[in-house]
């Protein structure tokens, strides 16, 4: 299948936006309970956040309370936010943690249910919220029945469990139909804790994933928070479902999306001393309805990790229709806002692209899946809304070419030694037809990224901006040590002496990776 897309990384960013604005990302999930919103501003969530232990099996007191965690400490600096169960609304508390652990998540809807996660003092997810347990599973929201303030009590977070637990049942709060599956030899850590519910090893879903629940695979985790919705092993944004993380909307009238993912693309001989700061780039952006580009003024990034500090403009993707820093400047010196642009002469929406950063790798660095980012939408008659996106995953290697061929596979080729400032030309392509083998690129936990699509991007010469790109594999199942694929090239490459390859890895979301090769020609082709 030919397509024509914007080639490295300047005007590459530029397109993977406009990917973004066709799928429609960012749809608010559907209600998997006959009740609704009513009203705003009715119902308050207060509680304290401590440090202490979650025990592994309940201890009833004499008084027929249920014990569920110790606390130890309280635990300052950390956000508490809840999520509505029937709406998938977001709602952060007033502010974060006090001295004392203290959180009041303020201005909730009546007539909902509301799961609980804690940031950490980096606005990264940490831990999901039980509340108590049932029939072999967590009980993982709390509802407020006829109440208008429910207290939670202590929140105990189990830093060795990543996962947190009110330290009594709060019996009279509980929504029983909200149940999560359990951890082995637990009873209300959830699945989906410590992985950003992404499905492997027991969080892995085997049910049949129910689409109209805000936790269809039932890991503890909320689909805004859940990187993995229906626990198949595969992120949402390569096997399509980044379309339902839900976010906040006061106003149904005001309906925009988000997204936020990376891209890493590397010449071969860069390929193993390339600098993260400068190749690694993060696409950020907000897709309005279209009826309502004209109403938004301004959309800026107003919470994330600390290392936003760090971030540096690189791009903003498309035509753009207001002025821009120039590259390199830090973003932080523009309030960390975005930028209008438009992609074939319509509006696509607000986006940038900053690099700067490391990946979180090893216990060092900067960006992590769990990163967690809040974007604030300004309309011009003055009101705004927020909308959050959790950073699902992140490239931190590309596909790697392990051999070639010119006949198809019967002879392999092993490529030069990879070195700085060396050589990225392989030999001299002696047909038309070239077979690549190469290897999958990982994530941060240094696990393989499958289910993705590969394509071959190819160009006559350097500097060539505007490319095609063939897709070779879809859904890669991860079945096979290595991904090969076939093409010949004859009537796709303008006469020249040499021609590049780039293996990229691309998600339905368009996250995507390369390491671009060379071949010179013989001439016979």
């Amino acid at each position: 299948m030919n397509k024509r897309l914007i080639f490295f990384l300047l005007i590459g960013l530029g397109f993977c936006f406009l990917g973004i604005f066709l799928s429609g990302c960012g749809q608010t999930t559907q209600s998997d309970s006959s009740s609704s919103t009513s009203s705003i501003g009715i119902i308050s969530i207060r509680g304290t956040l401590t440090s202490g232990q979650i025990q592994s099996s309940a201890i009833t007191a004499k008084s027929g309370v249920k014990i569920l965690a110790a606390s130890a400490s309280a635990v300052p600096d950390y956000t508490v936010v809840a999520i509505g169960k029937n709406n998938g609304g977001v709602f952060f508390a007033d502010s974060k943690t006090d001295n004392s652990g203290n959180f009041t998540i303020g201005n909730l809807p009546s007539g909902e249910s509301f799961y609980i996660e804690i940031l950490d003092s980096n606005n990264r997810l940490t831990a999901p919220v039980a509340f108590g347990d049932s029939s072999g599973k967590a009980i993982m929201a709390v509802t407020p029945e006829a109440q208008t303030t429910i207290e939670v009590g202590d929140i105990v977070f189990d830093s060795d469990k990543s996962a947190a637990a009110a330290a009594t049942e709060p019996t009279s709060f509980l929504d029983n139909n909200a149940q999560a599956r359990v951890k082995d030899g637990e009873i209300t850590v959830p699945v989906g804790a410590g992985n950003f519910g992404k499905g492997t090893g027991e969080a892995k879903y085997s049910g049949a994933y129910n689409s109209q629940k805000i936790d269809g695979d039932e890991d503890g985790l909320p689909n805004i928070f859940d990187a993995d919705l229906n626990g198949d092993g595969i992120v949402n944004e390569i096997d399509g479902l980044y379309t339902m993380e839900s976010f906040t909307k006061t106003d149904k009238d005001k309906s925009s999306s988000v997204y936020v993912f990376s891209n890493l693309k590397i010449e071969y001989s860069n390929s193993n001393s390339f600098d993260y700061e400068q190749y690694l780039h993060l696409a950020m952006g907000i897709t309005p309805d279209p009826d309502k580009v004209n109403s938004i003024s301004s959309v800026n990034l107003v919470s994330g990790p600390s290392c936003i500090s760090k971030m540096k403009v690189f791009s903003v993707p498309g035509t753009t229709l207001e002025a821009i820093p120039a590259p390199g400047t830090l973003w932080s010196n523009t309030s960390y806002k975005l930028y209008k642009s438009e992609n074939g002469g319509a509006t696509a929406g607000w986006a940038i692209s900053v690099n700067g950063v490391e990946p979180y790798i090893n216990g060092s660095g900067d960006l992590k899946a769990g990163d967690i980012f809040k974007f604030k939408i300004t309309y011009t008659d003055g009101s705004s809304e927020y909308i959050t996106k959790m950073l699902n995953f992140i490239f931190t290697d590309i596909p790697r070419l392990v051999e070639y061929s010119f006949n198809n596979g019967s002879a392999w080729n092993t490529p030069p030694a990879i070195l700085e400032g060396g050589t990225s030309t392989m030999t001299t392509a002696s047909t038309s037809e070239i077979t690549l083998k190469w290897s999958r690129p990982k994530d941060e936990n240094g696990a393989e990224i499958i289910g993705a699509d590969y394509t071959f991007e190819y160009s006559p010469a350097k500097g060539v901006s505007d490319v095609p790109e063939i897709t070779k594999i879809e859904n890669d199942s991860g079945s096979s040590t290595y991904l090969e694929a076939t093409q010949d090239f004859a009537g796709l490459l303008d006469p020249g002496s040499s021609f590049l390859i780039g293996i990229c890895i691309r998600s339905v979301a368009n996250d995507n990776a390369a390491q671009n090769i060379w071949f010179n020609r013989d001439g016979s082709w």
